[in-house]
């Protein structure tokens, strides 16, 4: 099962006490999406947005925000991706990474939307925290779509590796091996099915079919430049 594991403990402690209480303008990364369509930034203790065109930087406790035809995509310092998709809101609480050790810590909310998220060189994975309104999920070595409604219920696909999810309230923990899908409601009872999960549409390329991914399945790549198989 997951949790906290001491392997690569001492690494994440030793730099996170060297790197001291990351700051609110701390760069974690940038937008890797060419096509500017609407996406802005808000960081934290501002008011005004920032629109969030190509090769711009990013900041802990950093709002990006996505209208209805707007998306974007980040990649943060470890070569970790985060697609924000139409009407979505997250905020980038922190993202930690020391490249010589390969050890780091990341904490993202995911408020509204819907998201990809692909790991990338990190090695302590089980101090990276995404958050829903209703969930909080521990990942390993994962590729994840999150989709998080407006009522506060949300679904989790494991395109790849695997996940904890804890929903809010006394609801147990669920874990999830790829391919699976994990629901959260709002009321916070969680159910998980292991016949495949639901890519979105504005995450499919336009010659892709709607169809669910199942066991045996395979799925187009990252926004074009990323594979993703299961089984």
């Amino acid at each position: 099962m997951l949790g906290v594991r001491s392997c690569g403990a001492a690494a994440l402690l030793a730099f996170m006490l060297a790197a001291g209480s990351a700051a609110a303008e701390t760069r974690i990364g940038g937008i890797v999406e060419r096509d500017y369509t609407g996406a802005v930034g808000i960081r934290a203790g501002q008011d005004s947005t920032e629109r969030l065109f190509y090769d711009h930087a990013v900041f802990s406790e950093e709002r990006v925000k996505t209208g209805r035809d707007a998306r974007t995509r980040l990649r943060f310092l470890d070569a970790t991706e985060l697609t924000v998709g139409g009407n979505s809101n997250v905020l980038l609480d922190r993202f930690i990474y020391d490249p010589q050790s390969g050890a780091g810590e990341a904490a993202i909310t995911f408020s509204k939307g819907v998201f990809r998220f692909v790991t990338g060189s990190i090695r302590t994975k089980e101090a990276v925290t995404l958050k829903t309104p209703t969930a909080t999920i521990a990942i390993r070595g994962t590729h994840l779509i999150v989709t998080v409604h407006g009522n506060g219920s949300a679904e989790v696909a494991v395109v790849e590796g695997e996940i904890l999810v804890q929903p809010c309230g006394n609801t147990p923990p669920i874990e999830a091996v790829a391919p699976a899908t994990v629901s959260i409601a709002q009321g916070c009872e969680a159910a998980t099915g292991s016949d495949g999960y639901q890519v979105p549409n504005q995450f499919k390329h336009p010659h892709q079919r709607q169809e669910k991914q199942g066991r045996g399945g395979k799925e187009g790549g990252n926004d074009g430049d990323r594979g993703g198989s299961k089984g």
